[in-house]
């Protein structure tokens, strides 16, 4: 009943009294491919219309993503839902039509709701921000969805359904929705809070090159066509849109006149953006419209000139407005202060230019260090001036990054920092952060660790080709210990080995095990390798530093940047890439960018399987 369910709600970590309003949806942001780890949970991508149900003193009200009320024309849904006996909640889901196959068919959908098709309509539930007056935005999203599979148990399955997940497996997940004919996947962070907007704690991940953009203007037919030419299409970068191509495929005559009629009624008399110098027509060719129209594109990649190519038409996007296009949120590009200071003085690489590396390769970087208590090295006069490291929250380093409370020796505690997001990392860059140093544990559980790292430090006199044949070495060591390792170049000097466990162990136990490895490797190879920090003894040898595996100890995230003259960046590489590289700084900060616009699915392939793998008891190296 009702009070059991407030009940459970406030028994979660994170849940406080709900305040108001009901919440704004999240929304996910597009990755090329699934992230590895039991760190994520991966549900199909729904094809349907995005919908929040809001429930007040027992009556259920209906709302689209942009706020339109849906209640009235979905009656069983409402029944459904106000039939599971709830005073006051929020539910978050996508209405789909189901074929015959038991899949979402779009089509369908936009047929059933303009009353020309009778399909079954579906709300397919997948998150409960709120929950009989307990706000459950701050609790972990498995939590949150174990309240609600456990929710709608007992509901009409057939009108309201849950949204099964699966915890790891990101590649097979994805592999396996492509064999079912879905669209794609989302993946979410376990521990996600719910934040409203565009969001790194959710990636969608499609099959087909598609996006949405919205219709900035139109050519005139030709011949015998009717309605227009091609559409102009635009989408938002950090709150400026931006001409992006044209589409002239993919219409029906139908189409081409219910649409030409609608932009016919949208023009406005003047330019409403700026067109590329190479475009081949004239601004005065266009019939500009307001931007309203959101479509959806298919298309097989980005021209050198940043447009479409081979665009063609899939559907209209009427659940979708021009402020969900792309990032129309300037404010991550407004907080940058002081953007023409020298950061890398040999390279006259910029604070704009460091802010402008981080957003671009904040796909690849954020699930490295979301929801990790972080070690910062700000650097407040550039790359070779005086820099520090700070691991303490503190209200100078943005809204954007948060804080969790971990105890230390002493037995007091204190606020270590984090962020969940793009906002918090520009946060962090505009407070003249270049390092993040990430914890190998989650702030959900700062106790077990799930990584360990072998940081390989190559004394005087070591060249590279040494370090590439000890990092391998430690890889095959490993293996013999039944543990996967992945590589990364630190940036600077050496390599990191880095290895994903089970979490399970403590600290202590992991400590333990890395420092017994590298003690095995020096005394069996002392030539090659020693396991103690002491400078005296590193000359000629390479320094295997286990020390990154203690209680609040931390190693540097991949794709960071680093605070040394070259701007090297810590790239995760494939082991058999290993070899073409020349020093642990060989991807500066330009060749890191064009790595990660190059790569195709992720460096570290495997590493989703390997997350799963358990910390042995040690057994000698052999």
């Amino acid at each position: 009943g009702r009070p059991a369910w407030a009940t459970r709600a406030r028994a979660l970590e994170g849940a406080r009294d709900w305040a108001g309003p009901m919440p704004q949806p999240q929304l996910a942001t597009p990755r090329p491919s699934a992230p590895a780890g039991d760190a994520w949970l991966h549900e199909l991508k729904w094809d349907g219309y995005r919908m929040l149900a809001d429930i007040e003193e027992g009556c259920v009200r209906l709302r689209s993503r942009n706020g339109l009320d849906w209640t009235g024309e979905h009656p069983r849904i409402v029944a459904a839902l106000e039939a599971l006996g709830l005073q006051h909640g929020c539910l978050d889901g996508e209405l789909i039509a189901l074929d015959r196959e038991g899949r979402s068919d779009f089509a369908a959908l936009q047929r059933t709701l303009s009353g020309s098709a009778t399909a079954t309509l579906r709300y397919v539930v997948f998150d409960l921000p709120v929950l009989e007056h307990v706000d459950l935005a701050r609790t972990a999203l498995v939590d949150r969805k174990a309240l609600l599979d456990e929710l709608l148990a007992t509901g009409d399955a057939g009108a309201v359904a849950y949204s099964q997940h699966i915890v790891g497996h990101g590649a097979r997940v994805f592999e396996a929705s492509g064999g079912q004919g879905m669209e794609g996947i989302v993946s979410k962070a376990v521990d996600a809070a719910y934040t409203p907007g565009r969001s790194t704690t959710w990636l969608k991940i499609k099959h087909s090159q598609a996006d949405e953009f919205v219709i900035v203007g139109y050519t005139a037919p030709k011949g015998s066509r009717r309605g227009f030419g091609s559409l102009l299409l635009a989408t938002y970068e950090a709150g400026t849109m931006r001409y992006v191509g044209r589409v002239g495929t993919g219409f029906n005559d139908a189409l081409l006149r219910r649409l030409g009629d609608r932009l016919r009624a949208a023009q406005v008399p003047g330019a409403v953006l700026e067109l590329p110098a190479h475009v081949p027509f004239k601004t005065g060719d266009v019939h500009w419209v307001e931007p309203a129209v959101v479509v959806e594109v298919a298309y097989r990649g980005w021209g050198k000139e940043g447009l479409l190519r081979h665009a063609s038409f899939m559907r209209i996007r009427d659940d979708k407005g021009a402020g969900d296009v792309g990032d129309p949120a300037p404010a991550v590009q407004a907080t940058i202060s002081s953007p023409d200071r020298v950061v890398y003085p040999g390279l006259g690489l910029t604070k704009q230019d460091v802010a402008d590396y981080y957003r671009s390769i904040a796909p690849h970087l954020l699930p490295e260090v979301v929801n990790r208590p972080l070690s910062l090295l700000r650097c407040p006069d550039g790359a070779s001036g005086t820099c520090f490291f700070q691991k303490h929250r503190a209200d100078a380093l943005g809204a954007g990054v948060h804080s969790t409370p971990i105890t230390g020796k002493d037995g007091s505690e204190s606020a270590y920092l984090f962020i969940d997001d793009l906002a918090g990392l520009m946060d962090l860059v505009q407070m003249n952060t270049l390092e993040l140093h990430p914890w190998g544990a989650r702030v959900g559980d700062v106790e077990h660790p799930d990584r360990l790292v072998f940081d390989l430090d190559p004394g005087e006199g070591v060249d590279w080709k040494a370090v590439i044949a000890g990092a391998r070495d430690i890889r095959d060591k490993l293996q013999q210990a039944g543990l996967t390792g992945f590589v990364r170049l630190s940036g600077g000097k050496g390599l990191h080995v880095v290895v994903p466990i089970q979490r399970g162990p403590t600290w202590a136990q992991v400590r333990d095990f890395c420092e017994a490895f590298a003690d095995a490797m020096a005394t069996h190879q002392p030539t090659r390798y020693v396991a103690t920090a002491s400078k005296a003894k590193r000359n000629g040898v390479i320094f295997i530093d286990w020390l990154r595996n203690g209680r609040g100890a931390t190693s540097v995230a991949s794709w960071s940047l680093r605070a040394r003259e070259q701007a090297g960046v810590a790239v995760p590489l494939r082991w058999s890439e290993l070899g073409r590289t020349r020093s642990g700084a060989d991807y500066p900060m330009a060749r890191a960018l064009q790595r990660a616009a190059r790569l195709k699915g992720d460096a570290w392939d495997g590493w989703d399987a390997a997350t799963r793998q358990t910390l042995p008891t040690f057994k000698q190296v052999q």
